[in-house]
């Protein structure tokens, strides 16, 4: 019991300190979706990172934070410019699973080396944890969103500033990764 609450405590902590993740999530959540269309991004999202944290913990299918991190920023900046440019996004969950799996992997980083012969409990407690924490920020956002949109303030405001700071910090962290390589 103590190795499932100590794994769980770590995947909330991992998604709550975890601003690329935060952003990317945001950046998913404040395009023109229905409710249901951004349950199945988000679910989407999840099913791409439970398959490569999994892989990517066990060390069947490993790729190096050199090349994940600036990937990661580079779906951030993606999903923004997506946001601004493109009118329909019925199939988004199809670009999200993808980015899922990419992200999965930045997640696995922090199992990477931990898990013993033992590792279903860790394994599932840490990506419930992961799951806990987003829903934790979720809950706390998409109400506020959804109020939002509520509200007679033109709703491109919301959309095009949210998905225009979100893009420069996905740049930011873009260039910040890759020239940390090289230094």
């Amino acid at each position: 019991m103590a190795d499932f609450m100590q794994y769980l405590t770590m995947g909330i902590e991992h998604i709550l300190t975890g601003y690329d993740h935060l952003l990317f999530l945001f950046g998913l959540i404040i395009a023109r979706m229905s409710k249901m269309s951004i349950l199945k991004v988000l679910t989407a999202f999840t099913a791409g990172h439970c398959v490569t944290l999994a892989l990517s913990a066990l060390e069947i299918v490993s790729l190096p934070p050199g090349i994940i991190e600036p990937l990661i920023a580079l779906s951030i900046v993606y999903i923004t410019v997506e946001n601004l440019f493109v009118r329909r996004l019925n199939h988004r969950w199809i670009v999200t699973f993808f980015f899922g799996l990419i992200h999965g992997f930045g997640f696995a980083d922090i199992l990477r080396g931990t898990l013993s012969a033992h590792f279903a409990i860790p394994l599932f407690s840490f990506n419930l944890g992961v799951e806990a924490g987003q829903i934790l920020v979720l809950g706390a956002v998409l109400p506020l969103i959804w109020a939002y949109k509520q509200t007679r303030l033109d709703e491109r405001l919301l959309l095009a500033g949210g998905s225009g700071i979100v893009a420069c910090f996905g740049l930011y962290w873009f260039i910040e990764r890759v020239t940390q390589q090289f230094y």
